[in-house]
């Protein structure tokens, strides 16, 4: 194989790749969310999402505690805390350079209905990547529903399945 061959290989293993962004909070619903109901939500959000090894994952938050919790539930992800209101989507924010994130996937997929993802999605959309929002059901947004590709809602839990512990998740 030649030296380009090898790069173009790269550049198409690149581009299968998915980036995966989460608002950890917005998907379990609520600002504070155990360890348990964020082990719970990611293995929820890995089934609806059709995550695969190799695809690059933040799970982002607003707090301290969250962010804490969240390495206790972790498998592998990236974690990222802005504290405050809006601390995660400005988490995300901070991460990511759009024109990179469009240079470097063919797939993007937000874990949140919040609003605030609308504009980053219709972007990314424009620059022909394929985006994806997985959401609970009652937190979708309009303008994500509008701005993105596919929409995939979680599965609903009621919050005494995530009182036993993550052994509970299945």
């Amino acid at each position: 194989m030649t030296h380009n061959a090898a790069l173009g290989e790269r550049e198409k293993s690149i581009q299968r790749r998915c980036l995966h962004l989460l608002d950890i909070e917005n998907l379990v619903g609520r600002p504070d969310p155990t360890a348990a109901e964020i082990a719970a939500v990611l293995v929820d959000y890995s089934v609806v999402s059709g995550r695969r090894v190799g695809d690059l994952v933040w799970v982002c938050c607003s707090s301290a505690w969250t962010m804490a919790n969240i390495a206790m539930s972790s498998t592998g992800e990236g974690v990222a805390c802005r504290r405050g209101r809006d601390g995660a989507e400005l988490a995300i924010d901070d991460l990511l350079d759009w024109g990179w994130v469009a240079r470097r996937f063919a797939t993007v997929t937000f874990g949140s209905g919040d609003h605030y993802f609308a504009p980053r999605m219709a972007l990314l959309a424009s620059q022909g990547l394929h985006v994806t929002c997985i959401a609970r059901g009652d937190s979708l947004s309009t303008a994500n529903r509008l701005a993105c590709h596919t929409v995939r809602l979680l599965p609903e839990r009621p919050t005494s399945t995530y009182l036993g512990g993550v052994h509970d998740v299945a």
